[in-house]
């Protein structure tokens, strides 16, 4: 089709202001780089030069128009920030025409106070027609189309100025039905995607369904940190949320079995439950541990021993132990790891740490060892039945999460909030390795083998070689990683800030996962007798997944 005269307008002023390409010999040199890797870029474009001009966004809209208008009537939206512009300048440009164009625009990240909400705006029933300046890998699609979809519509079309032409993006429109228009290609300019545009390690395809999601009340969007996670027996499905109240929903159905309020806090739970023979074991910001019947969530103890219990439980059966962090109010002495008696819920023994202690104890059975971490900066290593220190090892940062045991070098793995993942010696108390990353770790690491498998608020998800005490692979995501990674089915799981839930193998490949509209912040768990996945997700929500069946 012969371009319209306002197609060959827009594709000049796009060549001339938008397209901008690295001279290191100009006079101001122009220096273009890749986001992850800092490498430099032959070009890229910048649409949003545009749209920042009255005339140039005057003239996207009639372009829009003039593709869009037989479709008519459909309702208009986008991602913030780049589709904010263009889409008032198409509802602008449709009143001009005497359409009544709905719009609406879905946020990065749900709105964390006042009414927090994901979308601004209201969908209608009528198609929906989602706008952006480019479509590169989709990744920013899929996030609008998730939200959409959560609210119960579909996108019906999405338009774009530029289609860098990936396969990927294309493939993911085709398998969703959803239809595409697109003004220009990258090839009309001359240009072909190249592998010095590197993209973040994203979910290529959706290999999971979300069969239901519990909600509770009084979701909270405040607190981007690890949640309470999910634990599980044949029936249910346990976990706390930050409103207070303690969960036991139907794995099954969804449904609400049961709930528990704690004591009235500011944070309410973030500990991660542990099952008991009878019982569900968790800490509350209340200051109290509690040991629930999974039955109909009575008190089976209630052990009131701090001022806020942010750490998770660790059971030690054989001691008829549970150990669990604390936070005091005491000067000097304001963290602690105290032993509780599993049956009784009285104290046992208290080791204090001068800061307070989120991180959450691990236990090794086979030498009732006992390491954690604390706000300090320091990870302990106890005798487990006595409470009696080993030794301490001093990081430049805290450890929020729970260190793990690596028996089979007897190290103990410890990612902390200076940016290093450390490997200490049990018998020692020295360092034996570490390795860097960007920003904070705020996950526990998950040794399968000789690898060592770990997220950070950096974005990237690492892998390194225990053997070699070697880097093997960074992995870039688009969001923080809080979702500590687990061990199911032979590959490795874990949930991103992108949103995104995913598997792979021990080597890195992307195997599976799904995108979801909200943050997971908890581990994965698998229920292997029902086929399902379950995550917690900001605002306290529980998603159940299952695989979408592959055609023969």
């Amino acid at each position: 089709m012969t371009p319209s005269k306002r197609e060959k307008e827009l594709f000049k002023r796009i060549e001339q202001d938008a397209l901008m390409r690295t001279n290191l010999k100009a006079d101001e040199p122009i220096i273009l780089r890749a986001t992850q890797t800092g490498k430099l870029l032959n070009w890229l474009f910048d649409i949003r030069a545009l749209v920042t001009k009255s005339d140039d966004l005057n003239l996207l809209a009639e372009v829009f128009w003039d593709k869009m208008e037989k479709q008519w009537p459909f309702q208009v939206g986008g991602l913030e920030v780049g589709a904010i512009p263009l889409v008032a300048a198409i509802v602008m440009k449709g009143r001009e025409k005497n359409y009544n164009v709905n719009s609406f625009m879905v946020r990065k990240s749900r709105k964390k106070a006042g009414l927090c909400k994901q979308i601004e705006g209201t969908l209608t029933s009528e198609p929906v027609v989602v706008v952006d300046d480019l479509i590169n890998s989709g990744h920013s699609m899929r996030r609008v189309v998730a939200a959409v979809e959560q609210e119960g519509q579909k996108v019906d079309t999405i338009f774009t100025y530029l289609d860098f032409e990936r396969e990927s993006a294309h493939e993911y429109m085709t398998a969703e039905g959803i239809k595409y228009r697109s003004v220009y290609k990258l090839s009309d300019f001359g240009l072909t995607y190249g592998s010095d545009q590197k993209e973040r390690f994203f979910p290529d395809e959706n290999t999971l369904k979300v069969e239901w999601v519990y909600e509770p009340p009084m979701p909270n969007y405040v607190f981007s940190v690890p949640h309470s996670g999910p634990a599980q027996d044949d029936d249910k499905i346990y976990y706390g949320a930050d409103n207070g109240y303690f969960y036991a929903v139907d794995k099954r159905t969804g449904q609400k079995v049961w709930e528990f309020q704690t004591g009235e806090s500011i944070k309410g739970i973030f500990s991660s439950p542990v099952l008991t023979e009878k019982g569900v074991i968790f800490g509350a910001y209340d200051g109290s541990v509690y040991h629930l019947d999974r039955n109909d969530g009575t008190v089976i103890w209630e052990a009131a021993v701090a001022e806020y219990v942010g750490s998770s439980p660790c059971l030690a059966p054989e001691l008829n132990l549970v150990f669990i962090g604390l936070e005091h109010n005491i000067f000097n002495n304001r963290g602690a790891l105290v032993a509780l008696n599993l049956e009784t819920g009285e104290k046992e023994w208290e080791q204090f740490t001068q800061e307070y202690m989120h991180s959450t104890p691990a236990y090794c059975a086979e030498e009732r060892l006992v390491t954690v971490g604390c706000n300090d900066g320091k990870v302990l290593l106890l005798d487990a039945k006595s409470g009696r220190k080993y030794w301490e090892f001093i990081m430049e940062g805290p450890l929020k999460a729970a260190p793990t045991f690596d028996m089979k070098r007897r190290q103990i793995i410890a990612p902390a909030f200076d940016k290093n993942c450390y490997g200490i010696d049990i018998d020692s108390g020295e360092e034996n390795f570490r390795f860097s990353a960007g920003h904070v770790f705020y996950n526990t690491a998950l040794v399968v083998e000789d690898k060592l498998y770990v997220g950070s608020c950096d974005k990237n998800f690492y892998i390194y070689d225990l053997a070699k005490n070697k880097l093997l692979k960074t992995m870039p995501t688009t969001g923080r990683i809080l979702s500590h990674p687990r061990y199911i089915n032979n590959s490795v799981w874990f949930g991103a800030n992108d949103g995104g839930v995913r598997q792979i193998d021990f080597e890195g490949n992307y195997l599976g996962g799904v995108l979801l509209p909200e943050r997971p912040v908890t581990p994965v768990i698998y229920d292997e007798k029902i086929n399902r996945y379950y995550v917690v997700t900001m605002g306290n929500f529980l998603v159940c997944m299952e695989p979408i069946p592959v055609e023969a």
